[in-house]
């Protein structure tokens, strides 16, 4: 079923997957990062901010490619794309927002990472980029 998610869909163009748009947006971040230099600005912003620059560039670029994974609801899936695929799983048009639950996800993904951060000056920096960005 994961196979079936669909991010877009337009009138006159076949339907975006989930997967697709989480690769192609990601290959456009990389693009304009590097286009544009913004590798550097970002180090000189953690290194600024006092956080690790992995950890930080991995965050914020997730943060970008993970901004649609919570159109994986199945009420979204199927009120919004008109998604048949989740028709047995739909249970609420009102319930179709799909924004709260890719910041969830999207916290879930590095709540474990921050906190286990040994370093209690890492751990608040870490913490405070991660609520920021949600």
């Amino acid at each position: 079923m994961i196979n079936n998610l669909l991010s877009h869909i337009h009138p006159h163009k076949p339907p975006e997957k989930l997967q697709e748009h989480r690769d192609l947006t990601e290959k456009y971040f990389d693009l304009i990062v590097n286009s544009k230099g913004l590798r550097k600005v970002f180090d000189r912003f953690f290194d600024e901010f006092g956080v690790d620059r992995e950890f930080g560039f991995r965050i914020v670029k997730e943060a970008v490619v993970m901004h649609d994974e919570g159109k994986v609801n199945p009420n979204f899936q199927y009120y919004i794309m008109k998604n048949e695929a989740f028709k047995d799983l739909a249970t609420s048009k009102s319930d179709t927002n799909h924004s709260m639950l890719s910041a969830i996800l999207f916290f879930r993904r590095y709540v474990d990472e921050v906190f286990d951060e040994e370093d209690d000056l890492q751990y608040e920096k870490k913490s405070f980029l991660l609520l920021l960005i949600c």
